[in-house]
């Protein structure tokens, strides 16, 4: 009986991290974060790149370049390229080290960025 109870345990708890990371994984809201805009005219944001992208979601203006600072905090073999498909940019992303990726988003719309493989994906929104 108590071999029963302890498997029941095991499973409902397995259950409830796999569903826990579903959510966290592809159900949670992802807030867009603005680019900020410096004095010379370039728009700048900071991701940090583990097990994902963070933040996943960016918001920049149009007619203004957009320097994107990857940080690559891993060295899992999924995240060691960055790729913008719609900018013709495929970037090596070494690890523990921070790589600068620079587009001129003149066409407002939603574009997304991601590994080789499309595994990890982000947006980026041009308003």
């Amino acid at each position: 009986m108590i071999g029963l109870l302890a498997n029941l345990i095991l499973i409902f708890t397995a259950l409830f991290l796999v569903a826990y990371g579903i959510w966290q994984i592809f159900l949670t809201p992802r807030t867009p974060v603005k680019a900020s805009l410096g004095k010379d005219g370039v728009q700048r944001v900071s991701l940090e790149v583990n097990n994902g992208y963070h933040p996943a979601v960016i918001e920049a203006q149009s007619d203004h370049p957009l320097n994107m600072r990857f940080y690559r905090i891993e060295n899992s073999p999924c995240s060691e390229e960055i790729v913008l498909r719609d900018f013709g940019i495929w970037e090596r992303l070494p690890a523990y080290t921070t790589t600068s990726v620079e587009i001129l988003p003149f066409q407002p719309g939603e574009y997304t960025f991601g590994c080789g493989n499309n595994v990890l994906e982000g947006k980026l929104i041009i308003r």
